[in-house]
């Protein structure tokens, strides 16, 4: 079995392929046609352009086999934005999601499933944080030191070819 995470910097994940800025996720993708089960992209696609992330969607799904997973989370700014709860410092959050920590897209949940469809993934449902229907897919998110923040600001979507 074969799985690769996208953007993992510190935080690799055992028995998995972590790639980080040893793959540029702007280029064609170093792996075969339909030779990935699991793809884990967290906290990537911000990264680069719409467009660029787009591109690499497309990658995603033409390594993956048939009936592979992707798992793609991202910070939302409608779910920040929109959330009822007291979040600590709102305003600078949103501002970081927009225009910080290097980011050069914004993303939603309905941006994430919009893109995941039109790359040609055929089902894409929303996970909660460390959540998945795969067990290989379960407790695998490390971006965040508190789930309560994660959750606060992230999309989880998984997407299966």
């Amino acid at each position: 079995m074969i799985k690769v995470q996208f953007g993992c910097g510190p935080h690799e994940l055992e028995g998995w392929d972590n790639r980080d800025i040893n793959t540029d996720i702007r280029l064609p993708l170093p792996f075969k046609d339909r030779s990935v089960d699991f793809i884990f992209a967290e906290h990537v696609i911000e990264h680069v352009t719409s467009r660029e992330a787009f591109r690499f969607l497309i990658e995603c799904h033409r390594i993956l086999k048939r009936s592979g997973v992707m798992r793609l989370v991202f910070p939302d700014i409608l779910k920040l934005a929109n959330s009822s709860d007291d979040i600590p410092n709102r305003w600078k959050r949103i501002n970081d999601v927009i225009q910080g920590w290097g980011h050069c897209s914004v993303w939603s949940h309905e941006i994430g499933r919009t893109m995941l469809n039109a790359a040609g993934f055929d089902w894409v449902y929303s996970e909660d944080y460390s959540k998945s229907r795969f067990p290989e897919l379960n407790n695998i998110e490390r971006h965040h030191l508190s789930s309560s923040l994660a959750t606060l600001e992230s999309t989880i979507l998984e997407a299966t070819k």
